[in-house]
């Protein structure tokens, strides 16, 4: 039987090449998906399937047919949404719930949840910033 750890990667490109060799690194079995067969990633994963990222339910039922563990990606805010929610759904590790990753996903909601005086000129800059320090790919490898 096959004991081994299952990731599902949002995405074979550039931006997710660390996060690929990582998680074979840590042991993981690797899945990508993405919706072109191309991408510097593409040769490292140990599965691939052509499925866009923001097809919510194409993803989630791959994940179901795969029994994959975790789903994740890096460096696309593209995928956030369909990572919360596939992992919300499937009560899988999750990073930010589904909701959180809509607001953030767009810039009006982000702007109405935080208030209007928060983001004004470079604040908001800053402050995003300092998210993507504290939300480092670290603290997710701690929980796998």
């Amino acid at each position: 039987m096959n004991t081994k750890k299952k990731i599902l990667v949002l995405g074979v490109g550039s931006a997710q090449f660390d996060l690929i060799v990582e998680c074979k690194c840590r042991g993981l079995e690797v899945h990508g998906c993405s919706n072109r067969k191309e991408g510097r990633g593409l040769a490292f994963v140990d599965k691939f399937v052509l499925i866009d990222i923001k097809d919510v339910e194409s993803v989630m039922n791959y994940v179901q047919q795969m029994n994959i563990d975790y789903v994740y990606s890096i460096g696309s805010d593209i995928a956030l949404p369909t990572i919360s929610y596939v992992n919300e759904k499937l009560n899988l590790p999750n990073f930010v719930s589904y909701e959180t990753a809509i607001i953030c996903h767009n810039k009006s909601r982000l702007r109405e949840t935080l208030g209007g005086k928060i983001l004004r000129g470079g604040t908001f800059l800053l402050l995003w910033d300092q998210v993507l320090k504290i939300l480092s790919i670290g603290i997710y490898f701690q929980q796998l």
